[in-house]
This record gives structure tokens, C-alpha cells and sequence, in this order.
């Protein structure tokens, strides 16, 4: 009868038992008798086995029956070790050799050998090693190292339960739902936002995708201001799409905000008129109100470019950068008329009535 040699530790519990005296299973004839009557060969494969030793393959038939000495001795064939092989097996059992075959397991899936190495699949069961009693397993010894038993599926809002064999024991592993699992068995991304207490985020540039959660909010048409950050100084103003279009000003330039008279960069004036008018609105009727002296500073006019006064008293968001700017294209149009010859800067600045005053 075939069988496969997994089973093969169950078969030697039943088929090494001795039967009746004088006889060993089978009907093989006595021990002695058999000794008598054997070659050379297996006269020294029993004085081997004395020794602690194997015979050789070619005496296994001769040897089945014939007394042993060390008890519990297994010898196997060198196709033992692989399933897809024939094994002949030769073992020591009741004081006598038992002669046993176990046939090879269908391997008619495994193309190669590489195939063959290959770890086995976490959903599959080997086909030829029946998966035990979930419920009694865990610990128990198993034949087939990686084995694993249980089918998780695909959905990974279950809870799965799997036995594998490690370490020749048979283990209990879970698995535990995606934490990301909603009510439904859905996987979410993440916890949703709740717009409804968040409003929508800043209008994005012209060609950006808004990036923020709950979306992003429009934005005026032709309302503009400065933009500053690592790259350099920019000037920002909504289109018709409601986003905003990005004009970069050129290195060591700046961006004014005059009110009225619009937001730009001071090289981008065309006139004498634009660039004295937007100084003046800035130092002028441009400036915040304060309330404090320290609401207040003093920076530098551009009277050396025939632009405003020697000093200027204004309130702390003011720019001395933009100031320079515009002096600076004052200069480059050609605008340049009397100068002023400066005295040393005041030492301290007022807040009168709501306005920066330099005493």
C-alpha cells in the first residue's frame, strides 16, 4: 500500500510492534536463523550497527528482520530528505530491523526545483499535509516547516486567525483589522476633516491645486499684494479664475503697496510723478496711525536721490527696502534734481495725535 512518508511516524508505531515469539512481523522467519543465512554484507552491517553505525543501502532488504542493537535507530535513504522522492527506511525496533518504503507525494505542481524552495503561500495549505484541529493545535509538533493553515482572504477589515508551523511546533498567529476600518468595513484614508466649522483656505496661485482639506476660497479680481519668502519678493494679484497670478521683481528690488496707487515693484514705475508720488503717499498718508511712541521708527529718506527728506518718521510696518527701491528708480529715470545735506539722524521719535513725528 502506498502512503505518504508524513504519515510515516504513525506507521512505525504500529508496524515495529514484535508479534508472537520466534517470528517477527511479516513472517519473517527467527533472528538467528536469519543471521545464519545471510552474505557477507550483512554480517558486517550487523557489526556496524554494534558500533552505532548504518549499513549500507544495498543490505536493507537483507537486514529486514534480522536482530539490531541500538533501539531506536532510523536509517534512510539519501532520497529521504526530499517529499517528491522514493525513501527506503531502515529502523531498529524491538531488537530487530523493520524495512520500510514511503513513496513520494504528488509533486506534479512543482515545475523545478526553484519552484520547489520557494516559501509557501500564507493562504495555501500544503496538499499533502492535512491541517490539524485549530482549536487543539497550538504547540503540538507539525512535519512541514512554514506551513500555515487558515485562509485571511483579501479583506483586510477582518480579523484573521492562522496556524503556521515554526520551529517544528505549530504556532497561533492573528491578525488584527486595519485600524483604518470604519462602521461599514471600509478602509478610510484617515480620520475625514470637519469642515463644518473650517472654513476654506487661502485663494492658491494660478496653475496650483488648492492644498487645503476643505478647499480654497476665491479671491477678488485685481486685488493685489506683496509676497515675500526665501526665493525673493513677488507681487500677487487675483485674475478673473480667482486665483492668483505671481510676478517675481528683480533681485534687490522691492514691492511697494501704495494704497491707491497699487502694488508693485518700484522698478516696474515708468515716471518721475509715479515713483514721487507713491514715496510720498507711503510716508505719508499711507502710514497706520500710532498710538505709542514705540508704535514709531526712523529710516533713512532718499533726499540724496532728490526723493523726500533726510529722515522719515513712520510707523513700524513701514519698509526701509522699499524706501531704497524707489530712490533707486528715481535715480535710474533720470529724476534726479537738488539734494539735501543731512544732519546726524534725530535721536528719538514721537507719536503725536495719532502720527510719527520727528521732534
Amino acid at each position: 500500500m502506498r502512503m505518504n512518508r508524513w504519515w510515516l511516524s504513525l506507521i512505525l508505531m504500529v508496524a515495529c510492534g514484535k508479534s508472537e515469539a520466534g517470528e517477527t512481523p511479516g513472517g519473517a522467519t527467527d533472528a538467528a536463523d536469519t543471521v545464519e543465512a545471510t552474505d557477507t554484507d550483512t554480517d558486517t552491517a550487523a557489526q556496524g550497527d554494534a558500533a552505532g553505525a548504518c549499513p549500507t543501502i544495498a543490505s536493507f532488504d537483507a537486514l529486514d528482520g534480522t536482530p539490531c542493537a541500538l533501539e531506536g535507530t532510523e536509517c534512510q535513504s539519501v532520497g529521504c530528505s526530499d517529499p517528491c522522492q522514493h525513501c527506503n527506511i531502515l529502523r531498529c525496533s524491538g531488537g530487530q530491523w523493520q524495512r520500510l518504503e514511503a513513496f513520494p507525494a504528488d509533486c506534479s505542481e512543482v515545475t523545478d526545483s526553484a519552484d520547489a524552495d520557494e516559501q509557501p503561500d500564507a493562504n495555501l495549505t500544503d496538499v499533502t499535509v492535512p491541517c490539524p484541529d485549530p482549536g487543539t493545535a497550538e504547540g503540538t509538533p507539525c512535519a512541514q516547516e512554514g506551513q500555515s493553515c487558515g485562509d485571511c482572504g483579501s479583506d483586510p477589515c477582518q480579523f484573521c486567525n492562522l496556524l503556521r508551523c515554526q520551529g517544528g511546533v505549530w504556532t497561533h498567529l492573528e491578525a488584527f483589522p486595519d485600524p483604518n476600518c470604519d462602521d461599514t468595513g471600509d478602509v478610510t484614508e484617515g480620520d475625514a476633516e470637519d469642515c463644518s466649522n473650517q472654513g476654506c483656505g487661502e485663494p492658491p496661485l494660478c496653475g496650483s491645486e488648492c492644498a487645503a482639506p476643505c478647499g480654497c476660497c476665491t479671491c477678488s479680481k485685481g486685488e493685489s499684494f506683496c509676497h515675500e519668502d526665501l526665493t525673493g519678493v513677488s507681487v500677487r494679484t487675483c485674475s478673473s479664475l480667482g486665483c492668483y497670478a505671481e510676478t517675481d521683481c528683480p533681485a534687490g528690488d522691492a514691492c511697494f503697496a501704495a494704497g491707491p496707487l497699487g502694488t508693485g515693484c518700484a522698478s516696474g514705475i515708468g515716471s518721475c510723478a509715479g515713483v514721487k508720488e507713491t514715496y510720498d503717499w507711503i510716508v505719508g498718508e499711507g502710514q497706520a496711525k500710532c498710538e505709542l511712541d514705540t508704535d514709531c521708527k526712523i529710516l533713512s529718506g532718499s533726499c540724496g536721490a532728490g526723493l523726500g527728506g533726510c529722515w522719515e518718521a513712520v510707523t513700524i510696518p513701514t519698509s526701509q527696502q522699499v524706501l531704497a527701491a524707489l530712490g533707486a528708480r528715481y535715480s535710474a529715470l533720470g529724476c534726479t534734481e537738488a539734494v539735501c545735506d543731512c544732519a546726524p539722524q534725530p535721536a528719538s521719535v514721537k507719536c503725536v495725535t495719532g502720527k510719527c513725528s520727528l521732534p
